[in-house]
């Protein structure tokens, strides 16, 4: 691959992880940080400066894994489990609640 080809898929990867990170919820312990990250990899991305093809690059890394982190405080839904719940503690009429298994 020629070094065009080269930024010009570090480019397109970094402006996806923008996408990405700015998807994160408010509540997310990685939002902040994420919010950090996507303003750095903007203002390199503007600079549009050859010596930054590396930076860019470890920038793109941590973004990535930043974004794994942020998907492993997501619940999975097989975790979800309805169980049963006393009659003495029905909710609202409902024999049922959610209960988060971790």
């Amino acid at each position: 691959m020629n070094r065009q080809a080269d930024h010009k898929q570090q480019r397109y990867q970094a402006e996806l992880l923008i996408k990405r990170l700015a998807r994160l919820s408010a509540d997310s312990t990685w939002a902040r940080r994420a919010s950090g990250l996507r303003a750095t990899i903007d203002k390199t991305l503007a600079t549009n400066d050859e010596k930054n093809y590396i930076y860019m690059h470890s920038l793109i890394e941590q973004g990535f894994v930043l974004l794994e982190n942020a998907a492993r405080e997501i619940p999975v839904p097989e975790d979800i489990i309805l169980t049963s719940v006393s009659s003495k503690q029905t909710l609202e009429g409902t024999n049922y609640r959610l209960k988060l298994v971790y």
